[in-house]
């Protein structure tokens, strides 16, 4: 009778020269994205000095330093308005004077209130020149937009128009509605959980504003622009500039606190040359995202190029 040679139902061992080629394959591909990602970090900032992104950031930060006041208080305005978020008045007083400003003194938080109060206290003249005042810091964005997206022909007047009234109405009222959205949360969510909801939000508190931040210049980056923004791009835009809003914060707070001389030099004066760096540092950090949405059209284009000539000479 003729037998038959077993077969051995194990599998077979994986050798190491083969996982040893699985990992050189996987370093292989990590190094080539790597190197993709800082070829095009290198071509982004290339246009960022090439736009004078620079100089838009000190420009923004002197037309933000005019408009922040009546900003603030248009928002309070159209707050007021609606009998349900006259509670919220005080929330985006703090959100505005915790957020702008890292380690600012109590009384030049003081003086900012006082200033947004007796603001809201003006009449239908005095408003319209509010929102005319707010329409500065839109116009200066649109217009530092058009540089860096190089666009030479801009928006009609009337749809500019349009479009700083509907950012100036509707977002107080988005602001507002997160602000209601996030009490309403926090109250169930300490109803249910107790103190262990409470500590968990407090360590994900963090994560959640840096968010919140990315979401906003997101729909920046996607919205305002005159030329399409494609969601991905936009989203990546939006992740590198919160990254770095939120490292000119940390760092910034922490030059204040260990290496500042603003306060020994201008005194009680300090808050102003701070804010206007701090201010000026958030718009680099805000710019550079926009230069990395708007040259991600410009790379792809460079990349199909480029592969589009190297099949040419293959050929």
């Amino acid at each position: 009778m003729a037998e038959y040679p077993q077969q051995n139902d194990r599998p077979s061992p994986v050798s190491a020269e083969r996982l040893l080629a699985v990992a050189a394959g996987l370093g292989r591909g990590l190094m080539a994205r790597l190197a993709t990602a800082g070829r095009f970090l290198h071509f982004a900032a290339r246009r960022f000095l090439e736009d004078r992104c620079l100089d838009q950031a000190a420009s923004l930060s002197y037309t933000t330093l005019l408009s922040l006041v009546p900003l603030v208080a248009l928002c309070a305005v159209i707050v007021s308005v609606v009998p349900q978020f006259q509670d919220f008045r005080d929330d985006i007083e703090r959100l505005f004077t915790g957020n702008l400003l890292p380690e600012a003194s109590t009384a030049a938080i003081d003086q900012f209130r006082r200033f947004v109060r007796k603001a809201g206290r003006l009449t239908g003249f005095g408003i319209v020149g509010l929102a005319l005042s707010s329409a500065l810091l839109l116009a200066a964005i649109d217009m530092a937009f058009d540089t860096i997206w190089r666009v030479h022909r801009r928006r009609a007047i009337v749809v500019r128009v349009l479009a700083y009234g509907a950012v100036l109405v509707l977002g107080p009222l988005l602001i507002v509605g997160s602000l209601s959205l996030q009490g309403v949360i926090l109250t169930t969510g300490k109803h249910l959980g107790g103190v262990a909801f409470t500590k968990g939000i407090r360590t994900v508190a963090p994560m959640l504003l840096i968010g919140a931040e990315a979401v906003a210049l997101m729909l920046l980056y996607r919205f305002v622009p005159t030329r399409r923004v494609r969601w991905g791009d936009a989203i990546l835009g939006a992740v590198i500039g919160a990254a770095l809003l939120e490292a000119v914060k940390r760092g910034f707070t922490l030059y204040l606190q260990q290496f500042s001389t603003f306060q020994l030099i201008y005194g009680a004066l300090a808050v102003i040359p701070v804010f206007l760096i701090w201010l000026y540092l958030c718009w680099v950090a805000v710019l550079f995202g926009a230069e990395i949405v708007a040259a991600r059209p410009d790379w792809r284009s460079r990349g199909e190029s480029g592969s589009a000539g190297q099949s040419a000479s293959v050929a």
